[in-house]
């Protein structure tokens, strides 16, 4: 897996013995949402300067520690873009169980207002439940709807971690809305995730290219349309309204 738990130890080994230093690029910003299905706006750029630079010595026989909520580049050369990436996304990742990850993960289903409100409220654990408990409109609805939805946000972590928590990238956010595709087409440098409609007569499919870059080989982006604009509202609308949604 591409990430650490918590204050974990890693040992990193490599086949070059020349090498004598671990330079580490170290990103500890927000990592922004992925766009929606239908919009067509360019991805902001988190990645273009490192927040620090650390430099340690390097044996194969040295524990290392990341212990920063984050995401860390490692290299050996730094004239190459390409190394070792590893994240730190929390002691429980990539379960979903600090308060905080049940609030970040919210912000598919709420508006901007509402989730600054989920944020900065003094007890964060009751202001999720009720916003659930709201939508469902009794306690036994919540229960499900939250277990469904924080299920998804767990299995989007598990397949889907890139140098992204698995629940920002692309195909997390596609699998938590929509929930898993009835079919996956995987094709040489994309994925094809099918979802049939109108008792199998017709179907959805979200192509996902394989985009690897100097920080994850396991790196997949959305061919965005505005064609997906009616599947997304009506997805948000459905889980606002206390239903789990499923493309009919």
């Amino acid at each position: 897996k591409p990430y650490v738990v918590g204050s974990s130890a890693v040992r990193i080994d490599c086949s070059n013995s020349n090498y004598d230093s671990v330079y580490v690029s170290y990103y500890g910003g927000e990592i922004p949402l992925p766009r929606p299905s239908f919009s067509t706006s360019r991805e902001k750029e988190f990645l273009d300067k490192p927040d620090s630079i650390w430099v340690f010595p390097f044996a194969r026989s040295v524990s290392y520690r990341f212990n920063y909520k984050g995401i860390y580049h490692l290299q050996l050369d730094t004239t190459v873009d390409a190394g070792l990436t590893l994240t730190n996304f929390g002691e429980s990742y990539p379960r979903v169980q600090e308060v905080d990850q049940l609030v970040e993960s919210l912000a598919y289903l709420t508006t901007t207002a509402e989730y600054d409100q989920l944020k900065t409220a003094a007890n964060k654990k009751l202001a999720v439940d009720n916003f659930w408990i709201e939508r469902a409109g009794d306690l036994d609805k919540a229960r499900e709807l939250i277990r469904v939805y924080y299920n998804r946000v767990f299995f989007a972590n598990y397949y889907f971690t890139s140098f992204k928590p698995g629940w920002k990238t692309d195909r997390g956010m596609i699998y938590i809305i929509y929930g898993p595709p009835q079919s996956v087409k995987v094709e040489p440098g994309q994925e094809k995730w099918i979802y049939y409609k109108n008792n199998f007569s017709s179907t959805v499919t979200f192509t996902f290219d394989h985009t690897p870059n100097a920080f994850s080989v396991d790196n997949f982006s959305l061919q965005r349309s505005d064609s997906y604009d009616t599947y997304w509202r009506s997805a948000v609308d459905t889980w606002r309204k206390g239903k789990i949604y499923l493309i009919e």
